[in-house]
């Protein structure tokens, strides 16, 4: 019972640790949708933090394992060790946990997109605007100018 208990607890943290990372990346998803530069950069470094802590839950969740006797065995495997409610509960764990991972991987998708498509945007507006430099005395010149002109 005590196995069960810190494994399960250990899960069910696990899941909602899981399920803010979804509205992280939702919010990453909004933030990119806003153009708003502030809102970008904060939700990618929300970003890069939510992948160190991903990697450090799992390796404390590989350790729990090996310390509880499963060794190197799947959730699904684990799950079939207990019987009755204990089983039951940790069978809703993981089906939460394999929605809120594949909702964090669709939103994750969906903010690539929205990536690509704005930086495929702002590409072809500034191969349609004509190139410019300028001279040492701050008026414009083209691009095919040459670029070590210094008299104007």
């Amino acid at each position: 019972m005590e196995r069960f208990n810190e494994y399960y607890d250990f899960m069910k943290g696990y899941l909602s640790f899981f399920e803010g990372v979804k509205d992280n990346e939702r919010n990453k998803m909004h933030a990119l949708l806003s153009n708003d530069l502030k809102k970008i950069e904060s939700a990618m470094q929300q970003h890069q933090s939510d992948v160190k802590k991903i990697e450090l839950m799992e390796k404390q969740r590989r350790e729990l394992s090996e310390r509880l006797g499963f060794g190197q065995m799947d959730f699904s495997a684990i799950i079939d060790l207990f019987e009755g409610d204990e089983r039951n509960k940790l069978w809703g764990v993981k089906n939460n946990l394999q929605i809120t991972v594949k909702n964090i991987q669709y939103l994750n998708r969906k903010s690539m997109e929205i990536a690509n498509l704005q930086l495929n945007y702002y590409g072809e507006l500034a191969a349609d605007e004509e190139a410019r430099l300028y001279n040492a005395k701050g008026k414009p010149e083209v691009a095919a100018a040459n670029l070590l002109n210094t008299k104007a």
